[in-house]
């Protein structure tokens, strides 16, 4: 299982390990205002939770196994 963190204060909308299907679990902290467009496409083995209040582009999460609101 391998994790994706991410840490501090990231503010941006390009977080994207795109297509990376390595990774099996992110937890997006609330420190993150924008999820960019097709951040996390492509990661189908993910699990993902992130902010309720975060901005989510269109396809952000395109064939992730899930993406949940926190």
């Amino acid at each position: 299982m391998k994790e994706y963190c991410i840490l501090g204060k990231l503010e941006s909308k390009y977080l994207a390990p795109y297509d990376n299907t390595d990774i099996t679990r992110v937890n997006i902290p609330d420190s993150v205002k924008e999820i960019g467009k097709a951040a996390f496409s492509g990661c189908t083995n993910a699990r993902i939770t992130y902010p309720r209040n975060a901005t989510v582009y269109s396809d952000a999460f395109e064939g992730c196994r899930s993406a949940i609101k926190r």
